[in-house]
């Protein structure tokens, strides 16, 4: 299907869904309601025989349609925020773990454009995004090189 299995008809709801309500959203699970219309009207279009629970399939437009564009921001903001900070740790200290947590969260980003990741209460993937992005080192600490010794004054009283 050319519209990523469906994901652009639930991309321009959900955006119509949050023109509609702007600052405050439909409520935390507000959308996808068997008793709500334009849910079941989504799972009619996909071919659901019943009602099943649904998402957009995007972290940043599901949390936008319950919250509205201040949860919309959110949800951007905290990305942008892990994915620098995780970025800052490793530019700091490049250690294999630093490396891991900066990779897994590139990851997390790009999945949470097609996927509802970043829009689940403590999902796994958002906390280990967040984790990541948490973490602090210090930069590691080089070891002070050996000065060399001053020569000593006898030792040099005796090549005169």
């Amino acid at each position: 299907d050319s519209t990523l299995t469906g994901r652009t008809y639930l991309w321009d709801t959900a955006e119509r869904i949050m023109r509609e309500h702007p600052l405050t959203g439909v409520g935390a699970d507000g959308f996808w309601r068997q008793e709500y219309g334009a849910a079941n009207s989504i799972t009619e279009y996909f071919h659901y025989d019943t009602y099943v629970k649904f998402s957009f399939h995007n972290s940043y437009l599901e949390n936008g349609v319950a919250f509205g564009y201040p949860g919309y921001w959110a949800t951007v903001f905290l990305a942008c925020w892990a994915l620098v900070s995780t970025a800052i740790n490793w530019i700091r200290n490049q250690t294999i773990i630093n490396a891991t947590f900066l990779a897994l969260a590139v990851m997390i980003i790009i999945r949470s454009t097609a996927e509802t990741d970043l829009a689940a209460e403590l999902g796994g993937t958002a906390m280990i995004l967040f984790i990541g992005a948490a973490r602090k080192e210090k930069p590691a600490q080089r070891p002070p090189h050996p000065m060399p010794a001053p020569p000593m004054a006898s030792q040099q009283q005796a090549s005169s």
